[in-house]
């Protein structure tokens, strides 16, 4: 089964949940930094580059669900790996120049900000 725990930094977060072959299954696992910057990261690659989901993925050599699933989702519990994303950003970077991907990456990197009625 699982191992129930409580308080746990398992993924640079603290999370009361319950761990399965390596895998957490939080209760409500809010999506981390590293995920909303990877979904911003990868959006605005589609932007820039006026590609769909699926062309950006048969561009980069991966399934077209990796990519669709993991923007179009916001209730996703995982974020793209490291390979799948320098995969991703290789394939931007044949119409994209380094310093365009760069500042992407850069402002992806940042957190939103709203603006309050006060």
């Amino acid at each position: 089964m699982g191992e129930n725990v409580g308080a746990k930094m398992h993924d640079g977060q603290v999370h009361s949940c319950r761990v399965t072959a390596a895998r957490c299954l939080c209760k409500s696992a809010p999506m981390d930094a590293d995920q909303e910057a990877a979904r911003r990261f990868v959006k605005e690659i589609m932007r820039v580059t006026g590609w769909t989901a699926t062309r950006l993925a048969k561009e980069a050599g991966i399934y077209h669900t990796t990519i669709s699933r993991f923007i179009h989702n916001e209730g996703v519990r995982h974020t793209l790996s490291t390979r799948t994303l320098s995969k991703i950003r290789a394939a931007a970077s044949r119409v994209i120049a380094p310093d365009q991907l760069d500042t992407l990456w850069l402002i992806s990197q940042r957190q939103p900000t709203t603006l309050s009625g006060n």
